[in-house]
């Protein structure tokens, strides 16, 4: 598997080919599992059905590298024509419902279905039967409310699902059959707390039983597009999330109108390192937090990964406002700055010099019809351009061809190929000097964790072979005077110009850090959905980074209109301004690059005995300051909320409970807490 901007990458390639490329990051948090299924989200753990529907793990989320338990494994029957799976299972404080199922294999015929609980207290563990179907019907999926266990099971005897209930309380009574879902196959359930929804996997349909009514029908829920397959359901916070093959869709919950839906994520690429074969692949089991950050497993290849699903209002800036700055342009993806007023923009056409003011577009280099840019960069007058050429089988794969360097040479727009090779899938570039560097690994390597580092002498554009290797797939570089910065999936290094060997270790917690570039002495980057920036003499990489950006929402006003969060693909920063592309956007979006608060790395810290709130938590009081000129308060995305003068005493009554900054005479930084 190829790390993550490889995988964002080969998505072009499909992009390119007429497919849909992804939306949204999609992070593998856990990879190399036994067909990860259902999922739940408790206390910060993450609970995983695997293996073959066998065992149940739980994941600490609060560690990295994932901690991981078997918290229950489904005992082996003794009879090898026997098979045992789990359906479903069901988290609630310190007890665990699960759902299993047992098939004769060699009678071809269903034994039953049973639900248990887990009770695990003092890492002792007590199991009690709550049902038992019996041969000849499985049950597929449970959910429970005020105390009353929900599950829909199959009956052979007429081939139909049907919604039971039973009273936790009472385990000696008899189940009740509430509602029947005539012959639909449910295999997922949720519930925010007051209805029961169901998923119809091969239909498409999302059913929702009200508990409190007399009634046993089952309704059903109304989008505004088909869902063809349903592989895994989630609610939180009023808004459905939906697998539904090879996307997740969300939208607003309304029982009596249609739900607008919109994608979270789509059509993940992945290569297969067995045999080189690509392919799409499905998401399958989903868990939301209360916050939109989503988890999601991809069975056929065993891998667990994260994403924000935001809500439409929550797809905006934190800690600014999106302009539309360039909207003429086609997929506008690399962007570079060439000076204050233009810009050099690499787009479906080729790569563009963009007038920023007029919005007027000079095409400085064409694309061939097989060619994918990877990376542009500017320095002065010259532009130099990477790609990938390569072509479609008649099985609809890209094969790659080779790799090349191009150089733009803006005092009259020629160019040249400085350099070609048919075995480097070359994807970064970085100059010092006369010499080029460019970041590749080897076309036709399923290594994964090897990257290349050469490059061309521009006195006569020649190859020079440098023998530098990582056993790391490098996200992304960035050449600062004689200094190389590096990262690589969560560490941040840093290396000279002189021997890219020596490499330092700054951080280690970067957590998919990618896109990075160095300005007014600040490190900013991606990372996930978002964009930040850090005191390039950080102490602490996560702690001294504040959000500049943070999504952006969009419609797609081509096709049907619906809405999707979008990622920024690349920037370019411009004194006080940061323009940007997005992902499946048609754009360049500007916002303001507001002025170092956070970050700046002349900050001291006062003692924590310096600061205290008033009883009432209305008023914050800074003490031991001989003269207060400003006080700035900020949450903790990097956004001013409040701001005073020639007082040491502020207000907050206003603000809700929470961690907070403030900056006193814009050099001197505290944090606090408001109860």
């Amino acid at each position: 598997m190829k790390k993550i901007l490889h995988i964002i990458y080969t998505c072009l390639f499909i992009s390119f080919w007429g497919h849909s490329q992804n939306i949204d990051d999609f992070n593998e948090i856990l990879t190399n599992q036994n067909e990860p299924g259902n999922l739940q989200l408790v206390d910060n753990f993450l609970y995983v059905l695997d293996d073959e529907s066998v065992n149940l793990r739980r994941f600490n989320l609060n560690e990295f590298p994932l901690t991981e338990e078997v918290v229950y494994t489904l005992p082996t029957p003794s009879d090898p024509n026997i098979d045992n799976v789990l359906n479903d299972f069901l988290v609630v404080g310190n007890t665990i419902y699960l759902t299993g199922e047992e098939f004769d294999e060699s009678q071809d015929m269903g034994l039953g279905s049973t639900i248990f609980s887990l009770e695990i207290n003092d890492n002792t563990s007590t199991i009690t039967e709550i049902i038992d179907t019996g041969a000849g019907a499985f049950i597929s999926s449970l959910e429970i409310i005020d105390n009353t266990i929900y599950f829909t099971a199959d009956r052979d005897i007429d081939d139909s699902y049907y919604l039971f209930s039973k009273d936790l309380s009472n385990l000696s009574a008899t189940e009740v059959m509430v509602a029947s879902t005539d012959g639909d196959e449910i295999n997922d359930m949720a519930t925010d707390g007051n209805l029961l929804y169901l998923a119809n996997r091969d239909t498409g349909e999302v059913h929702y039983y009200d508990p409190t009514s007399a009634s046993s029908t089952l309704n059903n829920l109304s989008f505004n597009e088909p869902i063809n397959f349903i592989q895994g359901l989630e609610v939180q916070n009023n808004r459905i999330y939906i697998a539904n093959g090879n996307s997740i869709e969300s939208g607003e919950i309304s029982t009596n109108s249609t739900i607008d839906l919109f994608t979270n994520l789509e059509n993940r690429f992945y290569e297969d390192d067995n045999n080189g074969q690509a392919f799409f692949t499905n998401f399958n089991g989903i868990a939301i937090d209360e916050d939109g950050q989503g988890y999601s497993s991809l069975t056929n290849e065993g891998i667990i990964g994260t994403s924000f699903f935001f809500s439409i209002n929550e797809c905006t800036g934190t800690s600014t406002d999106f302009q539309e700055a360039i909207t003429s342009l086609e997929s506008p993806k690399f962007i570079e700055q060439l000076n204050s007023n233009e810009l050099i923009v690499s787009t479906d056409n080729g790569v563009s010099r963009v007038n920023i003011t007029t919005e007027a577009e000079t095409i400085i280099y064409s694309k061939s019809t097989n060619e994918l840019i990877t990376h542009v960069l500017v320095e002065g007058q010259e532009v130099f351009v990477s790609s990938i050429f390569g072509f479609e089988n008649f099985n609809g794969d890209f094969i790659f061809d080779f790799g090349q360097i191009s150089k733009i040479d803006l005092t009259d727009d020629s160019n040249i190929q400085i350099y070609s090779s048919s075995d480097q899938f070359i994807y970064d570039l970085a100059k010092s000097g006369t010499d080029l560097f460019f970041v590749h690994e080897p076309s036709d390597s399923n290594d994964t964790d090897v990257s290349f580092v050469d490059k061309i002498d521009l006195t006569n554009d020649s190859f020079v072979e440098l023998n530098v290797d990582y056993n790391f797939f490098l996200e992304s570089i960035y050449l600062l005077n004689d200094t190389f910065y590096i990262v690589e999936d969560t560490n941040l290094y840093s290396a000279p110009v002189t021997d890219l060997t020596d490499l330092t270790l700054l951080s280690s917690d970067t957590n998919f850090v990618s896109n990075i570039s160095i300005d007014n002495n600040f490190i900013y980057y991606t990372q996930e959905s978002s964009l930040k920036r850090a005191p390039l003499s950080f102490s602490d990489f996560g702690d001294d980074s504040e959000f500049i950006a943070f999504n952006a929402t969009y419609n797609d006003t081509e096709e049907d209109g619906s809405v999707f969060c979008s990622s920024i693909d690349d920037y370019a920063i411009i004194g006080g301004t940061i323009y940007a592309t997005f992902e499946s956007n048609d754009l360049i979006i500007s916002f303001t690059n507001e002025a170092a608060t956070l970050s700046n790395n002349t900050f001291t810290d006062l003692d924590a005995n310096d600061i205290f709130l008033t009883s009432t938590n209305d008023i914050l009081t800074i003490h031991n300051l001989e003269a207060i000129a400003t006080i700035d308060i900020y949450d903790l995305s990097g956004k001013r909320i409040q701001s005073v003068t020639n007082t040491n005493t502020t207000s907050i009554s206003h603000l809700i409970n929470g961690v907070y900054i403030a900056i006193i005479n814009k050099t001197t930084r505290l944090k606090f807490i408001k109860n």
